[in-house]
């Protein structure tokens, strides 16, 4: 086997590009040229920036993405949570607390449409019928304790009375006149 020796030379470049084309061996594109290492520098130049630039946005990027427990930032409270359950189980209690209100809201609508035919309609029966179960609060309540079994000891699920209590607060502040 021969060895075949790359000298940085202009002549023996020269003397090795034709001697390896006389073999058949192609060689690269820095080899052979008198503009090749000004080529080959430019090339290395052109990669390190490159590399670099990928390195930054990289870096930049992971910064932007958001880990378990950041805070979401700007105007918005909170964090993000932990783990897809505990999350799965703040999207429930999420999801009862928007129904309920909707209930409210729809017991609302309803006594005010009531009063404008002079038909007798009780709101607070609406609102919480601990009797049959169909009120708002009991449907509320009855979702929470769906998520209780799944979600024990989750900040949410334990926090979600004082959730519906801190929205009857606010929507009773927005129908007072």
């Amino acid at each position: 086997m021969a060895t075949i020796r790359i000298t940085r030379d202009g002549a023996g470049a020269s003397r090795l590009s034709a001697a390896c084309r006389s073999l058949g061996v192609r060689l690269g594109w820095w080899v052979g040229t008198s503009r090749s290492p000004a080529r080959y520098a430019t090339r290395l130049i052109r990669w390190k920036a490159t590399l670099l630039l990928t390195f930054v946005v990289v870096a930049v990027r992971q910064a932007a993405i958001a880990a378990p427990g950041d805070p979401f930032g700007g105007d918005d409270v909170g964090c993000i949570p932990p783990t897809a359950a505990v999350g799965k189980c703040e999207d429930g209690v999420a999801k009862a607390l928007t129904k309920y209100m909707q209930a409210v809201i729809k017991c609302h609508v309803k006594a005010a449409i009531s009063a404008l035919k002079g038909k007798p309609f009780d709101e607070e029966l609406c609102e919480s019928a601990p009797t049959t179960g169909t009120g708002a609060k009991e449907k509320y309540d009855a979702a929470i304790a769906k998520f209780a079994t799944d979600c024990a000891g989750q900040c949410a699920v334990l926090n979600a009375p004082v959730l519906r209590a801190t929205v009857e607060t606010f929507l009773r502040s927005l129908y007072r006149v």
